[in-house]
């Protein structure tokens, strides 16, 4: 990284007019033209609002050749650029003249079409096993229920950031075997064994428990069929390890003996102790930790089946995605011949919203910074909480470390007040992450706002500035018309 400018700068600081600003004064000042300049942000739509903001202020200025000559600049989206390059070097990639570019939307449509047909018959059966086991559920309306399908949410994540982050099949097996070694040192296992006799055993103690309830039932025989027939997947259990009911013996344990009432614990106190200390070995069991990691294996065995047949799919038509292009792009930015060409045609580098950028963008920006006379990055620290494109704070933390340490030309810069909020918002604002979200992890100074100082000549604050309090109060309405 060389020569690179990190502007910190919340929401409300006036990141948009910063980056205007620097772009139309370095036109100014004759430190670069409009043709020498490229500038990324998070979509297109930003890219044309900025670029016609630098027309605008460029005309203020008077440099009307140069507020024409705006369009000339490398301004637009990350893959945009990168296919800008992309379409420029094929031949040095080993690609079509030809191949097509296939948006976020294709992507998503191509996993959606293809996760159904690639679990086999044997998956399946884990799958059902899993629900046997865990019975998995979500949220839907805000109620809980339960999700069969609960193997295609997970398995679309690890594909999903498959795609995002430009992960290989390598790196697919690394991370299948890192989550396997996290299951084994998270939970400390105990060599417990569920057994047919376990199961059979505990059947056979609660439905003693089930009877003596329903002896004190109103309702007593129809009360003891409703208990019986609770029990029934333990009774019927043939001993299969695919068809354990370790969710409905934890259940039933946790419905009828957790909480004992006296009666109980008066005449079955050794089977209630039995049940409940079974109840306590069984997650941490030789089948509960075969199970989990048999399941890692086969998800993650998934992922690399979609991998190939996705990139199989890829080749045939000519497609790349969006993260080919930033791989092909990152490639590109180390050839002779393309280096020399961006150094002979380009001296500055802006990159907005930074915060969203994924590790292979950053790596590229780092990348191009070397090749430029400066490079302008802005982002907000806050805002890569978000997740976006598998950002994270830990990796914008990082760059602004090593900007912060001032080598080789680069310096950190912060847009310390909000133009847009009052004074009550923007201390809620600092208290949440401030105090809360990054207390001890970042400098209170990288994330804090301040309203600017107003002098007694700046107008008074816009009245829609002004912080309302809308209390609503449940109950009936007011003069409420009429049907």
């Amino acid at each position: 990284m060389k020569n690179t400018t990190f502007v910190s700068a919340g929401a409300g600081s006036g990141k948009t007019y910063r980056l205007t600003q620097d772009i139309a004064q370095m036109i100014a000042d004759g430190k670069c033209r409009a043709e020498e300049i490229i500038l990324t942000t998070f979509t297109e739509a930003a890219a044309k609002e900025l670029r016609e903001k630098v027309r605008s202020t460029l005309y203020s200025k008077g440099l009307y050749d140069a507020a024409m000559n705006i369009d000339n600049a490398a301004i637009g989206t990350i893959h945009s650029i990168a296919y800008q390059f992309v379409s420029r070097y094929w031949y040095l990639l080993g690609i079509s003249a030809n191949v097509s570019i296939m948006d976020t939307e294709g992507s998503k449509f191509c996993i959606s079409q293809s996760l159904a047909s690639l679990p086999s018959e044997e998956d399946l059966q884990l799958f059902d096993s899993m629900i046997k086991a865990f019975n998995p559920t979500k949220l839907a309306d805000n109620i809980t229920i339960e999700d069969p399908d609960f193997w295609r949410t997970e398995l679309k994540k690890i594909i999903d950031k498959t795609v995002e982050l430009c992960v290989d099949e390598a790196k697919l097996e690394e991370s299948r075997e890192q989550s396997k070694k996290l299951l084994r040192e998270t939970i400390v296992w105990n060599g417990f064994d569920i057994t047919y006799d376990i199961i059979t055993d505990a059947y056979s103690r609660l439905k003693t428990i089930c009877n003596a309830i329903a002896d004190r039932a109103r309702n007593k025989e129809e009360k003891r069929k409703e208990l019986l027939d609770s029990l029934k997947d333990l009774k019927n259990y043939d001993g299969q390890v695919g068809n354990l009911p370790i969710y409905k013996l934890q259940s039933l344990v946790s419905k009828y003996v957790k909480k004992p009432q006296d009666y109980l614990l008066k005449s079955f106190a050794n089977d209630i102790i039995y049940l409940q200390e079974l109840s306590e070995k069984i997650p941490a069991s030789n089948q509960v930790r075969n199970l989990a990691e048999l399941y890692i294996d086969t998800i993650f065995h998934l992922a690399i089946k979609w991998k190939q047949e996705y990139e199989e799919f890829k080749r045939k038509r000519c497609l790349l995605d969006f993260g080919d292009l930033l791989q092909k792009f990152d490639n590109l930015l180390s050839r002779k011949e393309v280096v020399a060409d961006i150094q002979s045609r380009y001296k500055v580098a802006f990159v907005d919203e930074f915060q969203d950028c994924s590790p292979l963008q950053v790596k590229s920006f780092v990348r191009l910074s070397e090749l430029m006379e400066q490079s302008i990055w802005v982002g907000d620290i806050k805002q890569a909480i978000y997740g976006f494109r598998g950002t994270n704070t830990e990796l914008i933390k990082s760059v602004i470390d090593e900007v912060e340490q001032g080598n080789d030309g680069n310096k950190l810069d912060k847009l310390k007040h909000c133009w847009r909020s009052n004074q009550t918002i923007i201390d809620l604002v600092n208290n949440v992450f401030c105090e809360k979200v990054f207390n001890g992890q970042l400098d209170k100074e990288l994330i804090e706002l301040h309203m600017p100082e107003r002098t007694e000549n700046d107008p008074p604050a816009p009245k829609e500035r002004d912080l309302q309090h809308i209390h609503i109060i449940p109950g009936k309405v007011e003069n409420e018309p009429k049907a």
